[in-house]
């Protein structure tokens, strides 16, 4: 997986954090996991080019992701560039400021504005480095990719009501020759 997809798995696997690492293994928080997972299979394949991944990739890429990640912390730990090493499995934590876009992604099923950039002064205010530049831009392409499949949903649905309106004018004009012809018989 590129650096993106591992991101873009990461943002959409915070945003149902507390179901897929949950500890507890009795039947109801079984059941929210596999929700969860197959909420987020679905949000992920469709925001993401490429092959389909099933749940157990992704699930295979989500332990190499906190894998490489505790590593890490670790080295960081070990080279003095932290203050302590968490001795509890705690979640593992985007960046602040990620952490925060990752919280206010809308779950995939819910209609999504996008607002689009008005002026050279917002440009500016864009994130400066390439990880928050990154991140940003998996959550513009996921609010985009959400708001491209409730568009294309709700343009299926206009076809089917054409259709069963098409369907409709069709019984009609066969009721209507089925009569005309018993009607040229009967003379």
């Amino acid at each position: 997986m590129t650096r993106y997809v591992r991101l873009l798995l990461k943002a959409l696997i915070m945003e149902n954090y507390e179901a897929i690492e949950n500890k507890n293994t009795d039947a109801n928080s079984n059941t929210r996991k596999v929700e969860a997972w197959i909420e987020l299979e679905n949000c992920f394949n469709t925001m993401c080019k490429g092959g389909r991944r099933t749940i157990a990739q992704l699930k295979g890429q989500w332990g190499t992701i906190k894998s490489i990640e505790k590593k890490e912390k670790k080295k960081k730990m070990e080279v003095g560039m932290g203050t302590s090493f968490p001795t509890d499995d705690g979640p593992l934590k985007l960046p602040d400021q990620d952490l925060d876009n990752a919280n206010n992604i809308q779950k995939c099923h819910s209609q999504v504005f996008i607002e689009e950039i008005e002026s050279d002064a917002e440009i500016d205010q864009l994130p400066a480095s390439s990880d928050d530049l990154a991140v940003d831009l998996i959550l513009c392409e996921q609010r985009c990719r959400t708001e491209l499949h409730a568009r294309q949903m709700e343009n299926e649905a206009i076809k089917k009501e054409n259709l069963l309106i098409e369907q409709s004018l069709l019984r009609k004009k066969i009721y209507y020759y089925d009569q005309k012809i018993k009607n040229r018989m009967a003379e």
